[in-house]
């Protein structure tokens, strides 16, 4: 004969059966996940490194808070605007998470501006400056370079001379 307190015990842990069946379902879907190393060592990197992360957060999100700190700097008011012309632009062309945008989506971005190699440039280290801003707030990770600082830098191109046009032009030039 069953006593009152195995059976409360036997029902107390019925019940866990299936969720430890759900756990081992879950923790075999994230080893599946892990790209390298062990489940392990991504709960050790999560513990060292994840508690400052934001995952998920959209450039919109982001360009608001990047805005409004930088209102609270010494900065003028002219480069505010600047500022949120540049990465509202962005934020247009780019919706989304920030973590998930690649650096030849940004060349992409900056391509089809159709400006000046300057005025490229100078858009490009707005969202550096911006993409800095996301890994102080823990959106991107230290640990590697972000997508701005990989995007290419533009030059303009020199419209040189053939050798046999530019020894024309002196000829004729001389001959003056």
């Amino acid at each position: 004969m069953k006593t009152k307190t195995q059976t409360s015990l036997k029902a107390e842990f019925e019940p866990a059966v299936p969720n430890i069946r759900a756990l081992r379902r879950r923790q075999n879907e994230l080893e599946q996940r892990l790209k390298g190393g062990t489940l392990e060592q991504a709960v050790d990197f999560f513990n060292r490194f994840g508690h400052y992360a934001r995952p998920g957060v959209t450039t919109t999100e982001l360009a608001n808070e990047y805005l409004s700190d930088l209102e609270g700097h010494y900065v003028t008011m002219a480069y505010v605007r600047y500022c949120a012309h540049k990465i509202g632009c962005f934020v247009k062309a780019l919706p989304g998470q920030i973590d998930q945008i690649l650096p030849m989506q940004i060349d992409t971005y900056l391509q089809a501006l159709n400006k000046t190699p300057r005025v490229k440039n100078d858009s490009r280290a707005v969202l550096v400056a911006f993409f800095h801003f996301a890994q102080q707030k823990g959106c991107l990770p230290y640990s590697m370079p972000h997508a701005a600082s990989l995007s290419n830098k533009f030059v303009r191109s020199r419209n040189m001379m053939s050798p046999a046009i530019m020894k024309s032009t002196c000829f004729a030039i001389s001959n003056h």
